[in-house]
């Protein structure tokens, strides 16, 4: 059991000294988590950067593949948006869905 934690812990950015059990609510990221994160705060720095718009594009596209294919639908029957509260409202002015 020591040796299957401790190849886990690698994955982390937790101290050799610590060992942190709470993670109810508050557990900790593992590192490949906060190298995305830390790559979407810097595409987020750039916004006029053309370059840093088609990959978020290119990423959405993906994702829609994706999450149709694990619903059983076309990626052009998901629709992404930033917020539900934004999404909600323009899918409601859909006069026929189709």
């Amino acid at each position: 059991m020591t040796d299957r934690l401790s190849n886990q812990r690698a994955l982390f950015n937790i101290p050799e000294d610590v060992v942190y059990l709470n993670c109810a609510s508050q557990g900790p990221f593992m590192r490949q988590t906060c190298d995305a994160g830390h790559e979407g705060v810097l595409r987020k720095a750039k916004p006029w950067d053309p370059s840093m718009r088609a990959r978020t594009l290119d990423e959405i596209e993906s994702c829609r593949a994706v999450y149709g294919n694990l619903v059983g639908a076309g990626a052009d029957d998901i629709a992404l948006v930033h917020s539900t509260s934004y999404g909600i409202p323009g899918g409601s002015l859909e006069p026929q869905p189709r």
